[in-house]
This record gives structure tokens, C-alpha cells and sequence, in this order.
């Protein structure tokens, strides 16, 4: 069986690279309503890496099949690599700096999947929370949903920034606001869809890499999405930047001109 086989089984989505669907094992009874077991092949196997922890032979077991169907000649032992590699101790790390924020990544329902902490110097670490309590020093970033998705999902109008930053500001102001997870090379095209019926508008930083966030955004919003507009703001390298000399008036008055 290869690995597009067992996704079209599992209704899986589509990423790059890789698949990622509902895990059999703990999602048996409606318990993973995020997606959390990635799918990918490599050298005509197929890996099977469930991010809630599960044990990886019972998650073959749960789907019916054996290793050898996923072309393995004897059984893996995953989850001791998946451990090895997911969990690490806090304690274990560099001193840090000031810590300057956490960024709460929820899903739809305002579950919460993975938080961001920043720290002084604009480093940042991730973590999820553990079953049973405690975190996880170890986040599949690559699976992360739209920042504030839950406030996203009801809205009728909404800005799409590049930055939690950014979004806190906007959202001081009374606006639902978002952002990609990693940066300006974190887009997903399924991102777009959440974005459906709303008026959009995308203010990216003013370099390069902001700007090609910002028009491979609003492209594929625009399928979806009742209007979509990319302000260009005429003075600091983003919206927090701007509005620390400009008032929430004179953004809205640039928001209304495009």
C-alpha cells in the first residue's frame, strides 16, 4: 500500500510532501477533530507519525494492516523514535530572556493545539500540550492552523498581517486579525478557505519577502473570499510600526481607499 492509498482511505489532507488525517487510535471516538497523523513515504515505506503520541504499531493495527503492507520487513519501533525526537525538558535549555509573549495557535472551536512563546532578541519557542498535563517541547509547525482561527471563523471582515505581533495590535483595536504561523514563508494554500464569504484585507511588512506573503495570500483568498485588498502602508515596516505614530482613523482611512 502506498501512501496516497491509505489517505484516499482516510480522507487525509493533502500538504506538501506528506498527508495528514485523523488518527485512528485516539481519534476513534471523535477525539482528534484537528488532523494529528501524518502520512509520507520514503524509500517505498510508508511512516506513520501520529503527533498526539500514539504508539505507531498500534495505530497500523487500528487501520487493519500490517507492517509488511506498509513495506516493512520486520516491525519499527517508532514510537521510541518519535519520542526521541518530540519530547525534550525545558529545563534542559539555555537560559533564556525576558519572556515577552505567548501566542495561544487554537482550531476552530478554540481548542488549543500549540502555543508560541517569544522571548527577548525575537527568539521563540513552541510547545503543545501533553495528555495528562504538562507540555511537549516539540511542535509539527508545518501543521499549525491560522493564528486566532477561532475568531477568524465568525467574522465577516478580517486582516490578514505577517506576525502575531501585528495581530495583537489589531486586535487591541477591535479587529479580528490573523497571521501564517512561521512567517512570510509559512502560506498555505489551505489556509484559504477559511477566509470564505469575508471581506479581506492583507497588510503585509514592507520588504520583499512581505510582499510575496501578501500577493500569494490575497491570490488564492480571492477564490473563496467576497473581496480581498493588500493595503500598502506608506511609513514603517508594519502595522504595529505605523500605528505608534498614525492613529486606528488614519489606518482605517488607508483600509477604505483600496
Amino acid at each position: 500500500m502506498t501512501a496516497s492509498q491509505l489517505a484516499q482511505q482516510l480522507r487525509a489532507r493533502k500538504c506538501s510532501g506528506y498527508f495528514m488525517a485523523c488518527c485512528p487510535v485516539h481519534g476513534a471516538a471523535g477525539g482528534d477533530r484537528r488532523p494529528s497523523l501524518r502520512i509520507r513515504e520514503r524509500n517505498s515505506r510508508v511512516y506513520l507519525d501520529c503527533f498526539a503520541g500514539c504508539d505507531g504499531k498500534a495505530v497500523v493495527e487500528a487501520l487493519g494492516l500490517s507492517f509488511h503492507d506498509l513495506g516493512y520487513k520486520s516491525d519499527p519501533d517508532w514510537r521510541k523514535r518519535i519520542q526521541t525526537k518530540a519530547v525534550h525538558s525545558a529545563g534542559k535549555r539555555e537560559p533564556l530572556g525576558k519572556q515577552e509573549a505567548i501566542y495561544r495557535y487554537t482550531d476552530e472551536h478554540g481548542e488549543l493545539i500549540a502555543e508560541k512563546l517569544r522571548f527577548e532578541g525575537k527568539i521563540f519557542l513552541w510547545r503543545r500540550p501533553q495528555a495528562g498535563g504538562g507540555w511537549l517541547w516539540k511542535v509539527d509547525r508545518s501543521t499549525l492552523p491560522l493564528y486566532m482561527l477561532h475568531e477568524i471563523v465568525p467574522a465577516k471582515a478580517c486582516v490578514l498581517t505577517e506576525g502575531e505581533k501585528d495581530v495583537e495590535t489589531l486586535r487591541s483595536l477591535g479587529m479580528a486579525a490573523t497571521t501564517a504561523p512561521n512567517g512570510a514563508e509559512s502560506w498555505r494554500l489551505d489556509y484559504a478557505h477559511w477566509f470564505a464569504n469575508k471581506k479581506v484585507w492583507i497588510l503585509p511588512d514592507s520588504d520583499p519577502p512581505g510582499l510575496r506573503y501578501a500577493h500569494q495570500a490575497a491570490k488564492q483568498i480571492l477564490t473563496f473570499a467576497r473581496r480581498v485588498r493588500i493595503v500598502y502602508l506608506p511609513e514603517g515596516k508594519d502595522v504595529t510600526d505605523f500605528l505608534r505614530a498614525h492613529s486606528k482613523d488614519e489606518l482605517g482611512k488607508l483600509m477604505r481607499q483600496v
